[in-house]
């Protein structure tokens, strides 16, 4: 899964154009502000811990809400710990959202290698049953069902507001832009670059200098 991800670097979510307009007006409406990007690394990272493919429209959905892929793991998690302990079984499919009263009813997806479009599941916990008739299948599904509130009619139409071609909703897979270049001067070792800020350290900065890496105190050196 790792190789599959990094086979996607630095392209754009496969998404077709109705679900990116309803992820547009998702976004707009959740007010989030995060960058349009899948972290490659971090993708890759929870792809292993949950043992799927995280298809695309499902990394579009996490972005256009601007939720970190984390919560997916930690609703799993939650749900797979419910599971074992109360029916001795694991969660069946990977956990995108919960709502209700615990045990709580959760939407999500089977494990898979593809990226094409999800095919989602809403499941009951307290009667570990599947909703086979419930009205959200797949991500389109599920922003309407966002969008137009608990109480909207199943198929009912979403009013979206056009958006300029350089404001569509386009989110990309793609590696961590690298970290600008930091250069400082100490008195006694001359100029180095800043690898690294420790935090919680009293102001340390790890510096790779002509001679070698040191830790040294970020007052003692000034910018280069």
């Amino acid at each position: 899964m790792a190789q599959d991800a990094e086979r996607g670097a630095a392209r754009e979510l496969e998404i077709d154009d109705e679900l990116r307009a309803l992820l547009g007006a998702l976004r707009r409406a959740c007010a989030a502000d995060t960058p349009l990007i899948a972290e490659l690394e971090i993708v890759a990272d929870v792809e292993r811990e949950l043992g799927t493919v995280l298809p695309d429209d499902v990394l579009a959905l996490s972005i256009a809400r601007g939720l970190p892929l984390s919560r997916i793991v930690e609703q799993t998690a939650s749900m797979d710990a419910f599971a074992r302990t109360t029916h001795g079984l694991g969660a069946p499919f990977v956990v995108i959202e919960t709502w209700g009263e615990w045990p709580a009813t959760s939407v999500g997806f089977v494990r898979t290698q593809q990226r094409g479009p999800a095919q989602l599941q809403v499941w009951d916990w307290k009667k570990w049953t599947r909703w086979g008739d419930h009205p959200i299948c797949g991500v389109a599904e599920f922003v309407r069902h966002h969008l137009g509130g608990d109480d909207a009619v199943p198929g009912s139409a979403i009013m979206l507001a056009p958006l300029p071609a350089a404001d569509a909703f386009r989110p990309r897979l793609a590696a961590k832009p690298a970290a600008p270049q930091r250069f400082v001067t100490h008195a006694k070792f001359g100029r180095g670059e800043v690898l690294e800020t420790l935090e919680g350290q009293h102001g340390k900065l790890r510096i790779a200098f002509a001679d070698g890496e040191r830790t040294v105190l970020a007052k003692f050196v000034t910018e280069a």
